[in-house]
């Protein structure tokens, strides 16, 4: 695959508004997801019961004097249900880790599209009822305040955690849940705007914006293909893990993210639990309808796809591997992708490509060979215009996802690959060849990869 910008990393939280989380934070929390609800009827009766416990515990400790309005009083159910049932969900699944959750005021008070109102200002008091010791339904442990509470790395604070207490976790046992009876509404945005960040450790945060025919279209693709989504037979083998991993096969639901302030720009698709695994993982462990799978990726998609836009012919062979330095392939890639990403010349290697390229040779060397091996391309460096390319690859991978499902096919989007069962794979790479050549104009080239190679 191509290779990915520093800007578009995975989205770590479900309300990408917050500038809360830090691009470089290995924290071992989740975040509060506030579109968990209850699914089936034993979830639904399970929060029906723990709202009742806490009407009374709230009259009893004094956190509530009279009977809530109509208004309020949805949304404070609606809100204890997304608590109640993220927590239920998490410990099902890993109860070895907390979820993190934000108290901030300034934050939760803040107006916005990407957030649920189920992330408002109620969250805080509603934690401290759960969290009573009267009621034991959360543990609770208060990080620092202010608008930057999940930013450790810039203020020195802590996160605000909750997990599941011993009242909950019976409770859960008692009524035999399951993950399963617990989902994610449908209501969460999945088109997502980014401003530009200010420099390399900025966090891009998400940014407000009024729909457009675009914006609506794309909406309804990503709705259509998460809906899809949830539905297929999915399955994975953890024994097939390189590393320690908790995989969560229940996790589908994609996310659209623009770039740069401009539905122009990125677009990429990030989430799923196949996402955040290895290649290798993928082809080893992965089963759709209980099949085998194939990994189906466009070759040189950038680099094509600008030859396409300047109505060029692409050469033959192999547009990475590129005279002397045809045997440090994986260097001269990044340093070509980012002279195609950034505005400026580069004046130094981009960072991670040092090792990957012969010990004397500096960044004009690259350029150079770059330049003379790819001529047309030359005056399309440094102008930013792999933004936009990787919006027509993000373009060319939705239009292939909805081909495929009209034809019943699975497939599971990996930026600018799918996978898909190996039974599906030559009429998947006929139909990602024909995509490519009816957005972009030009021709692509599809590898095929599959468990025995």
């Amino acid at each position: 695959m191509d290779i990915d910008t520093v800007h578009d990393a995975p989205l770590a939280h479900p309300d990408p508004s917050e500038d809360e989380t830090d691009p470089g934070d290995q924290s071992p929390d989740y975040f509060y997801n506030p579109d968990r609800r209850a699914q089936s009827e034993a979830a639904k009766a399970l929060i029906a019961s723990i709202i009742k416990t806490t009407d009374r515990a709230a009259f009893d400790i004094g956190s509530r004097r009279r009977v809530q309005r109509a208004k309020d009083r949805n949304a404070y159910e609606r809100t204890v249900e997304a608590i109640i049932s993220d927590v239920a969900y998490r410990h099902l699944t890993d109860p070895a880790r907390r979820i993190a959750i934000s108290r901030s005021k300034t934050t939760l008070d803040q107006r916005s599209r990407y957030r649920a109102e189920t992330y408002g200002r109620r969250v805080p008091g509603i934690l401290d009822l759960l969290s009573h010791p009267s009621v034991g339904l959360l543990t609770q442990v208060t990080g620092d305040q202010g608008p930057k509470t999940f930013s450790a790395r810039t203020t020195g604070g802590k996160r605000t955690t909750i997990a599941a207490g011993s009242v909950l976790v019976d409770l859960l046992e008692e009524a035999d849940l399951a993950p399963r009876d617990f989902a994610e509404d449908d209501c969460q945005e999945v088109i997502i705007l980014r401003q530009a960040p200010k420099d390399f450790w900025d966090r891009a945060t998400a940014v407000e914006y009024e729909d457009t025919e675009a914006t609506v279209r794309y909406r309804a693709e990503m709705t259509e293909i998460n809906q899809w989504l949830a539905e297929a037979d999915l399955t994975f083998d953890p024994g097939a893990l390189m590393r320690p991993l908790r995989i969560d096969t229940r996790d589908r639901r994609l996310r659209r993210l623009f770039t740069r302030k401009s539905f122009e720009s990125g677009g990429r698709l990030f989430g799923g639990f196949w996402q955040q695994l290895k290649e290798g993982e993928r082809l080893q462990g992965l089963r759709i309808n209980g099949q085998p799978v194939a990994s189906l990726d466009y070759r040189q998609m950038t680099p094509r796809l600008l030859y396409a836009q300047v109505q060029s012919t692409a050469p033959e062979g192999d547009h990475y591997a590129l005279g002397y330095l045809r045997f440090h392939r994986e260097g001269l890639k990044k340093v070509f992708n980012a002279a195609l990403f950034s505005d400026t010349s580069l004046t130094r290697l981009p960072k991670g490509t040092r090792t990957l390229l012969p010990r004397s040779c500096k960044v004009g060397d690259v350029i150079e060979v770059i330049e003379r091996y790819h001529p047309t391309l030359a005056g399309h460096l440094f102008t930013g215009i792999g933004h936009y390319l990787q919006f027509l690859e993000s373009t060319i991978l939705v239009t292939v996802l909805l081909r495929l499902k009209a034809e019943g096919v699975t497939a599971l989007p990996i930026h600018d690959a799918v996978v898909v069962a190996v039974t599906d794979q030559e009429r998947t790479k006929a139909v990602m060849e024909e995509v490519f050549t009816e957005v972009s104009g030009g021709r692509g080239e599809v590898k095929v990869s599959t468990k025995s190679g």
